[in-house]
């Protein structure tokens, strides 16, 4: 939950990683191979959930299992020249901010105390044992949903600033309204059979 919440955190969209620019509107032969790299890590990364903060659950994951640290700068692990340093770093810090947060408020004889504890130790690069359960996506994805739905979050794109821009949230909210329901309030979900629905349900 503490990354996740870091993940959304992030401005202007929810990403750590490097796009590829220039102000002539146009991708060289070391532009395309990034761009190409980048697509090939969240594909791998997001594990079939098409989520971008889950995509940086499992790179932070991916992070501390090799040792943390090195906050400030890019990580010591395979993808670091395709994280965007000013990105990462403002994810790291705000990963921090969050767990000493939570250890603050947390009763100090609990075994959350005890995990949120070894994480921070971890995200300093400090060679403790990590004592974290990792959930599954499946999890975290209704996780993010229970968060995010009384927001009335719509996740239509990589960042809310693409809402308007092709028509996308006008023809949402114009759908809302002519079934006498509040946008605010709205949350668009991925049709799916109704025993998958129903299995989902059960079990969580």
């Amino acid at each position: 939950a503490a990354i996740l919440a870091s993940a959304l955190s992030l401005l202007p969209s929810c990403d750590v990683m490097r796009t590829p620019f220039n102000t002539f509107g146009e991708l060289d032969n070391h532009d395309l191979k990034l761009l190409q790299q980048t697509v090939q890590l969240r594909k791998f990364a997001d594990e079939g959930t098409f989520s971008e903060p889950l995509t940086i659950h499992h790179l932070c994951r991916d992070w501390l299992e090799r040792g943390g640290g090195r906050l400030g700068d890019l990580p010591n692990v395979p993808w670091r020249h395709l994280v965007h340093q000013r990105l990462w770093t403002q994810f790291t810090e705000k990963l921090v901010e969050i767990v000493e947060s939570l250890i603050r408020i947390t009763p100090a004889s609990s075994e959350s105390t005890a995990q949120l504890s070894s994480m921070l130790q971890r995200i300093a690069g400090k060679k403790t044992a990590l004592h974290l359960h990792w959930s599954n996506p499946q999890r975290l994805t209704a996780l993010l949903a229970w968060a995010l739905a009384p927001l009335g979050f719509l996740a239509v794109g990589q960042t809310p600033a693409l809402y308007g821009s092709a028509g996308g949230y006008n023809s949402f909210a114009k759908v809302v309204r002519k079934n006498g329901g509040s946008v605010a309030n709205a949350i668009c979900w991925p049709r799916v059979a109704s025993t998958v629905a129903q299995e989902v349900a059960e079990r969580y």
